[in-house]
């Protein structure tokens, strides 16, 4: 049983600790300006709201070069 809590205890940790270090990389790529995150594709620059149906938001941008689709 103290096998069993001890791996749940350091399982905890990592997960904590894990979720900390990407809240603090997603906070310091915040932090750049716009125009450098546009460059690297962490941002859409442009964007423009286009429609709102059943929930969903539609949005138009006339270049996107980002990261995430």
């Amino acid at each position: 049983m103290v096998a069993t809590t001890e791996l749940l205890n350091r399982l905890r940790y990592f997960v904590r600790a894990e979720a900390e270090t990407q809240y603090s990389a997603l906070d310091r790529q915040w932090s750049r300006p716009l125009s450098e995150r546009v460059a690297k594709g962490w941002a859409i620059e442009g964007l423009r709201f286009e429609k709102f149906d059943k929930g969903l938001i539609r949005l138009r941008c006339d270049t996107n070069d980002s990261r995430f689709r």
